[in-house]
């Protein structure tokens, strides 16, 4: 069954993104952030929409760039 696009308002697609993350349980919602260019603010205010969204699942890529190498 193949799906259809439409062109919809920006409200509308806001309000259908609004509605899927609060159906969403927050067991199954994580939020990975990149760690090039993003301040400690942005990071801070990604933290702080994780826990309005009631999820502890947040990371970054910084934690895996910059993790210890194994030798191999």
């Amino acid at each position: 069954m193949a799906k259809e696009f439409s062109r919809v308002s920006s409200d509308e697609a806001l309000d259908c993104i609004a509605a899927k993350l609060r159906a969403t349980p927050p067991e199954r919602l994580a939020f990975f952030t990149t760690s090039r260019g993003l301040t400690n603010e942005v990071y801070y205010v990604a933290q702080k929409l994780a826990r309005l969204l009631a999820t502890n699942h947040i990371d970054n890529a910084a934690r895996l760039c910059h993790a210890a190498r194994r030798a191999v």
